[in-house]
């Protein structure tokens, strides 16, 4: 899959505001899920401003969505390992998929999957389902949602390839997913809450005005009831042609990010000119110092 993406702050003032901005559009519909707080350090290469968005999502955590946000769109079998993608791809006909011998929950990952440009990926959600993208911590699905509708605006072309699905013995899923993203043919605002700035097709770099085609992502799957309770990038990618149905004519820059563990958000904003900051100064200062040794 993909997928897996800002503005430094100048003053004191305007990073008040900004936080505040953040704390109002984070909240995701229903209750944030604990996990959510740091039980790992978030995955190298993320960006420091994508590491606070984080923390500031954490605190956030019990808090009821804004309207806004939640008005966004939203039967366990017996366990056998079994895949499916462009070699056993699932049928279009959802009957012929189950006729084909494809469970109940690979269908519902499989159209999950096909679900991030329109945010119908939340309707196979729990509503604390949370999302991990390359180079950015677990956010929940909802603020994720009114992220990516936003890239496919800008990107109407984007397709999503689900490639294959595979049952893991723990009963999680994993999944090999790439994301044709296409030529960025609208500029994109600024993303409210978020530090992805506003990017204008006029002024993207000429090396930026092609087809974006990701690397091949390995994905994990966690569900809880029949539906998502956690999804996101494991940081992996597999060679396209050890894939079959991949897309051989990945991006060169693309996979040079996440070869060196910044795919995602960053790897995208980074090609079309608009690098995103690492952490503010006065973030870095706030963080807590060791305390040093009594003097004997």
């Amino acid at each position: 899959m993909l997928l897996v993406l800002c503005i430094r702050f100048c003053s004191g003032a305007l990073i008040s505001v900004r936080r505040r901005t953040v704390r109002w559009r984070a909240q995701a519909q229903g209750e944030v899920s604990a996990a959510l707080a740091p039980s790992r350090s978030v995955h190298r290469g993320t960006s420091g401003a994508l590491a606070s968005l984080g923390q500031t999502l954490q605190r956030q955590s019990g808090k009821r969505a804004p309207e806004e946000l939640a008005s966004l769109p939203l039967r366990h079998q017996k366990h056998q390992q079994s895949t499916m993608g462009a070699g056993g791809s699932i049928p279009a006909d959802e009957a012929a998929a189950k006729e084909a011998g494809k469970t109940d929950e690979e269908i519902m990952i499989y159209k999950a999957s096909q679900g991030y440009q329109d945010g119908s990926f939340a309707n196979y959600c729990t509503e604390d389902a949370e999302a991990e993208y390359p180079g950015a911590p677990p956010f929940p699905v909802p603020f994720m949602m009114g992220i990516t509708t936003k890239f496919s605006a800008a990107f109407p072309d984007w397709k999503s390839q689900c490639l294959s699905i595979t049952k893991n013995d723990d009963g999680t899923y994993t999944t090999l997913e790439q994301q044709i993203v296409g030529a960025m043919k609208a500029d994109m605002p600024a993303i409210e809450g978020t530090p992805f700035p506003a990017v204008a097709v006029a002024e993207i770099p000429d090396s930026a005005k092609v087809e974006m085609v990701f690397p091949v992502e390995v994905l994990k799957y966690t569900l809880a009831d029949g539906k998502i309770k956690k999804a996101g990038s494991t940081g992996e990618t597999k060679p396209p042609a050890e894939v079959e149905g991949a897309n051989a004519d990945v991006t060169p820059y693309l996979q040079e990010q996440w070869d060196a563990g910044k795919g995602g958000f960053g790897a995208i904003y980074s090609m079309l000119g608009k690098p995103l900051p690492e952490a503010p100064a006065e973030e870095a200062a706030a963080a807590p110092a060791e305390e040093a040794p009594a003097a004997e």
